[in-house]
């Protein structure tokens, strides 16, 4: 009994102090969470006393502003303030790409220097010739390079235009200098229409300096050029081709100029007449297929036959009155049906011709 007694008594005190430790761990967390909470109030009020100093802040700012403007004459913005505001920002704008101007004109600058002296150096390998960098400097320069804001890297005068490599020999290297000079003024002077009448060019180096012109109409001219160390002097070389172009037109002439018998705008009856009556004006004949009697007999299908003189001497009569002016045919002969089938049959014999 007494050890029965002692288990009891001893489980009710486990239970006590366990309900004790539980009551214990719960206020505790209470108390955790309570603390953390003041913890977070603190500081949201204290955000929101920053934040009511920045409104404030804010307030006062915008407050000084409208009383800037209404401080201002007229209560608005003047023409001084829009001046000192623009002349500001202008200000700032010189001041920040003048800094980026520098940087970039510096590496210009350098690169510039970098190549003429390479030009320099060009100019002693090749003998005798000591115009890569006067050409540069007087020709490239002020007439591609400077007034343009994209520079035409198919410029002739560029040395990556000259058809030169590390195997061309020093003739090779002049004569391509002076070829490329050459193509140049006969471009800029005579534009890609005229210039074209040259076809090939010969160079002598001399000296004296000698080019051959191989022209379109197979003729070849040949003449000297004023240079200096192969500096193609652009005066002289314009009044030599003057000539040069005179003789290259001589025979091409009637190629640019467009026969008005083959404008598609003229009807095939007009353009008929227009070539039979060239050939009447220039004392020929023009051969007649045997036309169809006026009786409405249909020619056979036997082809050209034999004329005769006087059959002959009839046709062409007709054939002059059919290419007589509109206004000197008669009414009867512009209506007739036969004159209309002659009028085809010698069209037809002309174009097969």
């Amino acid at each position: 009994m007494d050890k029965q007694l002692n288990k009891r008594s001893n489980s009710k005190k486990y239970n006590k102090v366990a309900r004790k430790s539980k009551q214990v761990r719960k206020s505790n967390k209470v108390r955790k969470s309570n603390k953390v909470a003041r913890k977070t109030n603190k500081v949201a009020r204290k955000t929101n006393k920053v934040a009511r100093k920045t409104n404030k802040v804010a307030r006062k700012t915008k407050q000084t502003r409208k009383s800037n403007k209404l401080n201002q004459k007229g209560g608005k913005k003047t023409a001084l303030d829009d001046v000192i505001h623009k002349t500001k920002k202008s200000e700032s704008d010189l001041i920040k790409y003048y800094e980026k101007y520098n940087k970039v004109a510096e590496k210009y600058y350098n690169s510039l220097d970098t190549h003429t002296n390479n030009l320099n150096m060009l100019d002693n390998f090749v003998p005798n010739t000591k115009s890569f960098y006067e050409l540069f400097n007087q020709v490239v320069m002020p007439e591609e390079i400077t007034p343009k804001k994209k520079v035409d890297k198919s410029y002739p005068l560029l040395i990556r235009s000259y058809n030169i490599s590390k195997y061309s020999t020093p003739t090779d290297i002049t004569t391509e200098h002076v070829r490329q000079q050459l193509n140049h003024y006969i471009n800029e002077e005579y534009g890609p229409g005229d210039s074209s009448l040259i076809k090939n060019m010969y160079i002598k180096l001399g000296p004296p300096l000698e080019v051959t012109f191989v022209l379109k109409n197979k003729r070849e001219e040949t003449r000297r050029i004023d240079n200096i160390e192969y500096m193609i002097n652009k005066s002289s070389l314009i009044a030599e081709l003057a000539s040069v172009m005179e003789t290259a037109k001589d025979e091409v002439q009637f190629k640019t100029v467009k026969n008005p018998i083959y404008d598609q705008k003229i009807s095939p009856a007009e353009r008929y007449r227009m070539e039979a009556e060239r050939k009447l004006q220039q004392g020929e004949q023009p051969s007649v297929m045997q036309l169809s009697n006026n009786s409405g007999e249909k020619p056979t299908n036997a082809g050209p036959q034999q004329v005769t003189p006087d059959q002959s001497a009839a046709q062409i009569a007709d054939l002059q009155q059919l290419l007589a002016k509109p206004g000197q045919v008669s009414n009867t002969n512009l209506n007739s049906s036969s004159n209309n089938k002659k009028t085809n049959d010698l069209y037809k014999q002309f174009q097969n011709k």
